[in-house]
């Protein structure tokens, strides 16, 4: 499913409108490009024609123009020196329906928005937000977390749900203390989704996935550093952290919604991000008509998207969580 969603962004439609935002805003509706993730240290040119692409804003289903630049997967010579906009995958979603793939897209938005505002936290404030695994009851989680202990392997997880309260974890597995140093020593995931046992399972099997990736090394984006192993002080420390760190929060305390369709997890969640006061989420359908499976791009531009990522750039949610606020 990700590599059809990459393929329907890389060959997404061509732009239906090409025209300044200064002009645009003037006669149809435009979101807010200084909402938007923007590049560090590019400068937008509100009086610059570039291509845009009409989506539908799921909080008030009317039609609202977005730049073809962040919908559209490609690499930066594609745009030109006026490229602005982050580029991620963020939101691109694939789904045995068009509400599947809705749900899906915006879980992800919201994922990397929890996350990156609980990673730019303090860690002594992280670590408050650690779940007691024991606090689990959840059959499927139980199993993977079993399987991961049986194979010699650490994990914890932390919740990372923000005011929005759509349930959010980050989970972390450590290589046996026996293996010595390893070039994936330890991985990071994350999950979300309206019910807390999917999002934490997400979060999990996530790791693992991570893991076994970063061991058959498929990836193209992982380079030589990624697997420079960690010093042995250093790992030891990490493990000792993981493994007997002290836990703050129970998993039941977590929000937690569980829908009968999946329509009813879609209307969920955008009640509560319009709770939030978050005010576009915009939904780009990218269906082709040669594969007939629903893809979607979800938009949402106040949420925070990737502080890992080399071109990051921190917005509002993410100052104000880097000054403990949030």
């Amino acid at each position: 499913m990700e590599s059809l969603e990459r393929y329907h962004a890389e060959f997404a439609r061509v732009p239906e409108l090409v025209a300044s935002y200064e002009s645009i805003r003037k006669s149809a509706s435009a979101v807010d490009v200084k909402k938007l993730p923007k590049r560090e240290g590019s400068t937008f040119h509100a009086d610059l024609r570039r291509g845009w692409i009409q989506g539908i804003n799921l909080l008030d289903r009317m039609p609202v123009w977005v730049p073809h630049e962040i919908v559209h997967y490609a690499t930066a010579g594609e745009f030109g020196e006026d490229r602005y906009f982050q580029t991620s995958s963020t939101g691109l979603a694939a789904g045995n329906s068009y509400s599947e793939a809705v749900l899906h897209g915006m879980c992800e938005a919201i994922e990397r928005d929890c996350s990156t505002l609980w990673r730019l936290r303090n860690p002594a404030v992280q670590q408050l937000s650690r779940i007691d695994l024991a606090s689990v009851s959840d059959p499927r989680c139980l199993t993977l977390i079993e399987k991961l202990k049986a194979a010699g392997l650490g994990v914890a997880a932390w919740e990372t749900t923000t005011e929005i309260g759509v349930a959010s974890f980050v989970c972390r597995i450590a290589e046996p203390e026996s293996s010595g140093p390893s070039p994936y020593e330890f991985t990071d995931a994350a999950g979300c989704h309206p019910s807390k046992e999917v999002a934490l399972a997400r979060a999990i099997l996530e790791a693992a996935q991570g893991r076994a990736t970063a061991i058959s090394g498929a990836r193209d984006d992982l380079f030589d550093d990624y697997y420079e192993p960690v010093g042995r002080a250093l790992a030891e420390k990490l493990h000792n952290d993981l493994l007997s760190g002290q836990c703050f929060r129970s998993f039941q305390h977590t929000p937690s919604f569980d829908g009968d369709i999946i329509e009813s997890d879609v209307s969920y969640v955008l009640g509560k991000l319009a709770a939030a006061g978050i005010q576009d989420v915009v939904a780009v359908c990218l269906t082709r008509s040669d594969f007939r499976i629903p893809v979607v791009r979800i938009i949402i531009p106040e949420l925070e998207d990737g502080e890992l990522n080399d071109c990051y750039s921190p917005r509002g949610r993410a100052i104000r969580a880097y000054r403990g606020r949030s």
